[in-house]
């Protein structure tokens, strides 16, 4: 089996991690066992894909399906495989209770590495605890300050104002809808039924923490909360108590040394804080979640926002979906801890993004095409299907949309950022980031390299000695400084403002004419292109589409074929996970 998996690896079936850490686990153990070799590699690969665990059920007696292989080695059949992976010196089937072995067999006959297993269940414990004790009675409620906060139409169902009513009734609370649904509103208007409940019990107004997983979510976290809070029909004593700043959740957790996984603030040391709010929760992965919430203090409450029909983490997990599926089961702690708005402020009801976007979202191929073919003027597609004849066709739109960069005034060209983007699935390969960058540039003229005015940029690594954050987008521009000499420099929004950063301390970066659409979550555009390969990928999914579609306001241009778009409606993204099972009440 050693030399089948090397086979395996050199087929890029595993990565040499996989291999190495089955090698290395079963030599230990003196198990060279090939079924146990296979499993650990297999445990060690899923996780690599997102998923928390390998569940044998679906897996056992399957080929090992990968776009690079046949197929042609099926795995052994579950039962005589569970006996043997039981058997082993390596597999605890006791849950934690065999904290030295490196692999945990559930019940339900999922195969965990160690650690994670681990962090599902102390976010299950963390969620029941959070759950069985209810808010500290609230007052009695204010039906006027409600009435001014959602004057929505008599008898008519207002679900924000649903949704921040049950809400102000719990110690956890997720509200998750589409893009534009209003979920930063609504919190907004709940955080002042909350400051308003405690000024009324004369008490002082909760210690609010705002936090989010990125640099970008935090800063759009802010500036969406201070716009919000500006316009709420209250008192300035309750505005003004509304904390507006946020940070991201690494910085909030306090990591040691630069570490990603030890923090100052834990189970033992808790975040100082009487109601912590976490947005865009989708793109929190399982071990950053567990972290988060031991960090809870124990009387604090807890809001989750985000989407779980958008784009999971890029580590393991898929933990917003997990808690509400979770919700649904009626034996679940968790059940009615989930309010979903639905009502688009993004787009109109009736455009084609919206139609587009419903149709992915159901996975109906023929109802996305049938929208597509309609001539609708918001929505188009162009199925380039080679190289030259995507640049051919790409190249007409990025000179119309990006004609801004041109301009000499620094507006223009932020404008132009805001109002337009090139969304590519994948990274590098054909139709990527990597290849579109050059191609757009040159269609724009740039001639210079990489230091020309005009030129947008992503910053690609967190920098808090600048305050930029992977994620932040701005635009090489020429400023005027005090010795009135012109510099070139980044330039970057800052609420209402532009914060300007010198290229010597500008941390990692790339040219940003084209993004991923995972780095595109959680922003807005009136107009993208979204760019998807010619063939099928493992990459494309319901929820990528959905996720790319969902970012423009005013149109959507697909490039791509059918097959690839077809691809991409019909595959979900299906992380296997325990935590579901783990929030029943036992």
């Amino acid at each position: 089996m050693s030399a089948q998996l090397h086979d395996l690896e050199q087929r890029g079936v595993f990565s040499t991690l996989d291999v190495e850490l089955a090698r290395a686990l079963c030599r230990l153990a003196n198990e060279p066992a090939p079924e146990l070799l296979l499993a650990v590699a297999l445990a060690s690969r899923e996780v690599s894909s997102g998923h928390v665990c390998a569940d044998l059920k679906l897996l056992a007696g399957r080929p090992l399906a990968d776009e690079q292989t046949d197929g042609s080695e099926p795995l052994p059949e579950l039962g005589p495989w569970l006996e043997q992976l039981a058997r082993s010196s390596l597999v605890s089937t006791r849950g934690l209770d065999d904290p030295a072995r490196p692999l945990v067999l559930d019940a339900q006959h999922r195969l965990y590495l160690a650690r994670y297993y681990e962090h599902e269940q102390r976010i299950a414990a963390q969620l029941e605890l959070l759950c069985a004790a209810p808010a500290s009675g609230p007052a009695p409620l204010d039906q006027a300050l409600m009435a001014r906060l959602f004057p929505g139409k008599p008898g008519v169902l207002d679900l924000q104002r649903e949704a921040a009513s049950a809400a102000r009734a719990r110690r956890l609370s997720i509200i998750v809808g589409g893009p534009g649904t209003g979920k930063t509103s609504t919190v907004v208007k709940l955080l002042a039924l909350l400051v308003s409940d405690a000024i009324a019990a004369g008490q002082a107004p909760p210690r609010t923490l705002l936090v989010a997983p990125t640099g970008k979510a935090a800063q759009r976290l802010t500036e969406s909360i201070e716009k919000a809070r500006e316009r709420l029909a209250v008192d300035d004593v309750v505005k003004r108590a509304i904390a507006t700043q946020a940070s991201t959740l690494h910085r909030a957790l306090g990591p040691l040394d630069g570490s990603l996984t030890r923090f100052r603030h834990h189970a033992g040391r808790p975040l100082e804080c009487d109601l912590v709010l976490l947005d865009e929760a989708s793109m929190v992965d399982l071990a950053l979640m567990r972290r988060f919430f031991e960090a809870v203090p124990a009387h604090a409450r807890v809001i989750l926002l985000g989407d779980p029909d958008q784009l999971a983490s890029v580590e393991a997990g898929g933990v917003l979906y997990d808690l509400c599926r979770a919700a649904e089961l009626p034996d679940s702690p968790l059940a009615g801890a989930v309010s979903r708005l639905t009502e688009s402020y993004r787009y109109p009801d009736d455009s084609g993004i919206a139609a587009l976007a419903r149709a992915v979202h159901r996975q109906s191929v023929d109802d996305a095409l049938g929208v597509l073919r309609k001539g609708r003027a918001d929505v188009a597609l162009h199925p380039a299907l080679k190289p030259r004849e995507l640049g051919r066709a790409l190249e007409r739109e990025v000179k119309e949309q990006y004609k801004g960069l041109h301009d000499g005034e620094l507006e223009t060209r932020l404008a132009t950022l805001d109002r337009f983007r090139v969304l590519c699935a994948h990274r590098s390969g054909v139709a990527s980031v990597e290849q579109l960058n050059p191609l757009i540039a040159r269609a724009l003229g740039a001639t210079r390299g990489e230091s020309y005015a005009g030129r947008p940029i992503i910053v690609t690594q967190n920098d808090y000695a600048t305050q930029l954050f992977n994620g932040d987008v701005g635009v090489l521009h020429n400023v005027t400084e005090r010795n009135k000499k012109r510099a070139l420099m980044a330039c970057f929004r800052s609420g209402d403002s532009t914060r300007q950063v010198s290229l010597a301390r500008l941390p990692s970066h790339e040219s940003a004419h084209a993004m991923t659409v995972h780095k595109s979550q959680g922003s807005e555009f009136d107009r993208v292109a979204i760019v998807l390969p010619e063939r099928p990928s493992r990459i494309l999914s319901r929820e990528l589409l959905y996720t790319a579609i969902t970012r423009a306001k005013v149109g959507v241009s697909l490039y791509t074929s059918e097959a690839s778009l077809r691809a991409a409606i019909e595959q979900r993204v299906e992380r296997s996970s325990g935590l579901c099972d783990r929030l029943r009440k036992q």
